[in-house]
């Protein structure tokens, strides 16, 4: 990455712990100089929908604070979501009442038809992607997967997402 961008992102921010590594980059969580709690990717792909959550951004999506791309990787600075991811909940057994389970998915369907009006199709909609706010606010996170619609494309070259999640 550019040596501006990653001073950029070493001056504005101080890293708290990394939140996961793997070799298609790392995420860590971080605060801004007010003490704001920020999430930090450094992902190495291109060609990410964050540019366009940046500019448009949606109820449903972590707030992107900051992106920069290269030829080789993508920096993304993002809102930090408060809340329970689902797979936290129903790991500890505390399963969704029928009534829950439908406001999730309602607010779901509601969240996604302006991110595909856009062309972005998030890829890995799962448990450990959906964080339960105070008050029932569903927000998905984790839009590495994600891909914007190729007109003319009849399918992706690479398969991305969790097996059994990843349309």
């Amino acid at each position: 990455m550019d040596s501006a961008i990653t001073s950029y992102i070493e001056t504005s921010f101080r890293k708290i712990r990394e939140l996961r590594k793997s070799d298609k980059g790392e995420v860590w969580l971080a605060s801004d100089a007010s003490g704001k709690l920020v999430v930090v990717k450094r992902i190495l792909l291109t060609g990410l929908p964050y540019p366009i959550l940046k500019e448009h951004p949606q109820p449903i999506c972590p707030r992107i604070l900051y992106c920069a791309e290269d030829e080789a990787e993508t920096v993304v600075v993002e809102e930090f979501v408060q809340g329970d991811a689902l797979l936290e909940r129903l790991e500890e057994g505390r399963c969704l009442t029928e009534k829950e389970a439908e406001s999730i998915l309602l607010q779901l369907c509601d969240g996604l038809a302006p991110l595909h009006e856009r062309g972005i199709i998030h890829r890995d909609i799962k448990p450990s992607n959906l964080i339960l706010q105070h008050g029932g606010l569903i927000r998905l996170i984790d839009f590495d997967a994600a891909r914007t619609v190729k007109e003319g494309g009849r399918e992706d070259t690479h398969r991305l997402g969790t097996k059994g999640y990843a349309p």
